[in-house]
């Protein structure tokens, strides 16, 4: 054909897309309302289907993927061009690459090019094609469509991209994706951290080893990850976490050097730490973009004519266009929409469905149908950029360390009478109860709960209590504690404690099952035997269900609630490696930090991003370098819990939990500034803004009362058990020292017969052993003994009450 023929057909090739921009426009719209993610774009592609099929495209939805489609029109014999849709979006930023114009693009070019065609006589034999291709953010919906072979037989394809700015000939770079793995050991954060092996140390130590690695990788380069697991809870020991990274480079031979630096970096992360680390490389690697040069300088003349201005730009991103570009002769122009945000932030989505970002996609548009016309006017032009595309581009417990109790341990005086037989009926009665209180610690091991949800948890205990003749009250004052009380007013009223809450992904890794378990069997058995002897002493048995033990705090909310009012003295046991009758609990408050900064393309502008994982791993790494000038009695551990959505994206929002620790309240507040300040460094260092949310429920440190801990002491001695006097290296921190501070308590540790520390697997295992049972069982009876001794000695409790006066006084 004539060169004026290509005029008279680029003209109308204008005419009909400015005669449908209104729809266009409608279309683009309806699919920038519903973002979807990677294959699952099911509304964008019904909608751009049915508007192709009703301006007269042969459409096959489906097009051997779900959202996947071809929509074609025109003649075989000649030339098939190719053109573009894509529609996927980004998690919570939606439409931020802006492929809702993409795909507006893609279908005003083939709708142009179709009704030029139509209007004249004598045209050239062309066929159209326009391929809807899901999936291009990370999920390489072009590259599993090529392996299928969609694109066989198309001449050339073409697609233009929005941006901040116009280039001919973007940067779009080879790209490799990683999930790196790393697995550790699960310990308790405070008790035992030495016993763990962290793996949220080795994602952070990876990071950063990265970080530095970037002095010595070339300026073309690009490496950026999020962690996407850093861990489960403050308190828990990391034992498994996971980073997402991308790998950028101008070529896949480059990508190849890139890779193997990064990955010593992982290595290293691992070897460092302890770690096991495994690395998942995506099995679709996107390629780097051969823009055709025959292609572009056509675009290029086309776009300039209708006001255009190509710079030479920063922007360096990838595509699974890159694929496309190896296997037909391609181009992959960008164009601005009058906006100065990057993609990949919430500002370029707002920009992508103004009236003027519509307008430049039409000019695009009109660009693409236009070069498509020269081709296919002129065959010298196909030879050109096949030849040109196939020459230059084608290629194919040890605990002895422990010390013992000193001598003078002050021993009550011998027992009368009435202990021994109480004594002695609790025992009983705790051994004919055996089984039925292994069968509720099992029930409760087998379904574990979260803080403020163990309903079943709850419902077992009351309903075994009632069963046993307790007066329950189920749901006191919060939806998964209860009170269930037996015996008489006018005397001693003793508070025994029942925890059941679980861990997240440990299950009873604390093994509050058998604490369920001993709280029970020791009001059980102070319960029959009172009931059993005629001239008792007047006493009331209350046993407190207490949800959320781990972070949650549910005794605070308890003791504010007035649930501990009138109670003169509390007794619980908590398993553990070994025995110990005072161990140190710490005061402790809990933390949420929140970074946030500003999203963009992490490839193409990063320099337009403030990168609040950046704030998030830097405080990490302040508060372990604080750690050289803590005291060895504080504690400080958190984790990451929202470390980025996309590697893509600059993570605009990044949230860190910590925990800390110190023997008082008010060394915690002198902890508690020094850890601020690790903050608000970050913080300015990065200039994200920052937000800190401190927990209402602060856990008081344990104040053990030390009658009623020699008590317990002689007691569990008569069953051959040896409780270490003095604390353990093991520090933890329980809303048990809250109660402490208000009623005179006890908060023995006991062996279950394990070395496994608690809050890992192991200790999960163990807590439903028959050993652990038998050993809980020995425990609940010197509670119950306990409670014998100070009932039935009035000036027992006048000690206990002078003790409780001494240590309060003291700790305030």
């Amino acid at each position: 054909m004539a060169e004026s023929d290509a005029e008279v057909l680029k003209e109308k090739a204008k005419e009909a897309i400015d005669t449908y921009s209104s729809e266009l426009f409608d279309l683009n719209r309806c699919i920038w309302q519903n973002p979807e993610l990677g294959f699952n774009e099911i509304y964008a592609h019904d909608q751009l289907t049915e508007y192709l099929a009703a301006r007269g495209f042969d459409v096959t939805p489906h097009y051997t993927l779900d959202t996947a489609f071809r929509a074609e029109t025109g003649e075989d014999g000649g030339l098939t061009v190719g053109l573009i849709c894509e529609y996927d979006a980004l998690p919570e930023v939606g439409h931020a690459c802006g492929h809702n114009l993409i795909a507006e693009s893609g279908v005003a070019a083939a709708l142009g090019l179709k009704i030029a065609l139509e209007a004249v006589n004598q045209k050239p034999k062309l066929k159209i094609v326009v391929f809807g291709t899901p999936a291009e953010e990370g999920g390489g919906g072009k590259i599993l469509m090529i392996n299928n072979g969609c694109f066989k037989g198309v001449d050339f394809c073409m697609m233009v991209h929005p941006s901040p700015v116009d280039m001919l000939k973007p940067t779009i770079l080879a790209r490799d994706k990683v999930t790196v793995t790393y697995k550790g050991h699960a310990s308790h954060a405070a008790a035992f951290p030495w016993e763990g092996v962290n793996a949220l140390d080795a994602a952070v130590m990876a990071y950063n080893s990265i970080s530095v690695l970037r002095q010595q990788m070339k300026p073309t380069w690009r490496v950026h990850g999020i962690i996407t697991e850093g861990g489960v809870k403050p308190n828990i020991i990391p034992d498994r976490t996971q980073l997402k990274y991308y790998l950028r480079a101008p070529t896949v031979e480059e990508l190849d050097l890139l890779r193997q630096k990064v990955t010593s970096c992982f290595e290293a992360a691992a070897t460092a730490t302890g770690c096991k680390v495994f690395a998942e490389w995506g099995a679709m690697r996107y390629e780097d973009l051969v823009s055709n040069d025959t292609l572009a300088e056509l675009y290029k003349a086309n776009a300039e004519s209708l006001g255009v201005t190509f710079i030479c730009a920063d922007f360096s991103a990838s595509t699974d266009m890159g694929n496309v570009s190896h296997e037909v002769p391609s181009i992959h122009p960008v164009y601005a929409i009058d906006t100065t945000a990057p993609n990949h932030s919430h500002a370029f989505t707002t920009a992508t469905i103004t009236e003027k970002a519509n307008e430049r996609t039409l000019i695009a548009s009109k660009a693409m149908a236009m070069t498509a016309i020269d081709v296919l006017c002129n065959s010298d032009l196909i030879e050109k950029e096949t030849n040109e595309n196939h020459v230059r581009y084608h290629r194919n417990t040890n605990f002895s360390y422990f010390l013992r109790p000193s001598a003078d341990t002050s021993r009550p005086a011998k027992r009368t009478s009435m202990e021994e037989i109480l004594k002695q009926k609790a025992k009983e009665a705790i051994d004919s109860y055996s089984d039925e209180l292994y069968g509720l610690s099992k029930r409760i091991w087998e379904k574990p709960e979260l803080n403020f949800q163990e309903k079943y948890a709850h419902d077992q205990l009351t309903e075994y209590l009632a069963a046993r003749g307790f007066d329950v009250t189920p749901h006191y004052t919060l939806d998964t504690a209860f009170r269930a009380e037996t015996g008489e007013d006018g005397g001693l009223t003793v508070g025994l404690i029942c925890e059941y809450d679980a861990l997240p992904e440990v299950g009873h890794a604390c093994g509050h099952n058998l604490i369920a378990e001993s709280g029970v069997a020791a009001a059980v058995g102070l319960k029959i035997a009172l009931e059993a002897v005629n001239q008792k002493p007047k006493v009331k048995i209350v046993v407190f269900g207490t949800p959320a033990e781990e972070g949650g705090g549910g005794k605070i909310l308890m003791i504010n609630n007035g649930c501990f009012k009138g109670v003169d003295f509390c007794l619980m046991v908590h398993p553990c490696p070994y025995d110990v009758l005072k161990p140190s609990f710490l005061a402790l408050e809990n933390v949420i930090v929140n970074y946030k900064g500003h999203a963009a393309h992490a490839a193409a502008f990063p320099w337009e991003g403030i990168n609040a994982l950046d704030a998030a791993v830097m405080a990490y790494n302040n508060v372990s370098m604080l750690r050289q000038q803590m005291k060895p009695t504080w504690r400080v551990h958190g984790i990451i819990s929202e470390g980025g959505v996309k590697p893509n994206i600059i993570p605009e929002q990044t949230k860190l939990r910590y925990t800390i620790r110190a023997p008082t309240s008010e060394e915690v507040k002198v902890l508690r500034q020094k850890v601020t300040s690790c903050f608000e460094a970050a913080a300015t260092a990065t200039g994200c803004e920052l937000s800190l949310e401190w927990g209402s429920t602060r856990y008081a440190n344990v104040i053990t009362n030390p009658t009623l801990a020699d008590l317990y002491q002689a007691n569990a001695e008569t069953f051959g058990i040896i409780l270490d006097s003095v604390k353990p290296e093991g520090q933890g921190s329980t809303d048990m020292g809250n109660v402490s501070h208000i009623v005179p308590s006890t908060h023995v540790l006991y062996s279950i017969g394990s070395t496994a520390v608690n809050h890992s697997h192991a200790f999960t295992a163990a807590a439903i052993t028959e050993v652990a049972h038998q050993k809980t069982l020995i425990a609940s009876k010197a509670m119950a003994m306990t409670a014998i001794d100070v009932v039935c000695k009035p000036e027992l409790m006048e000690k206990v009450k002078n003790d409780f006066a001494k240590s309060h006084a003291t700790s305030s």
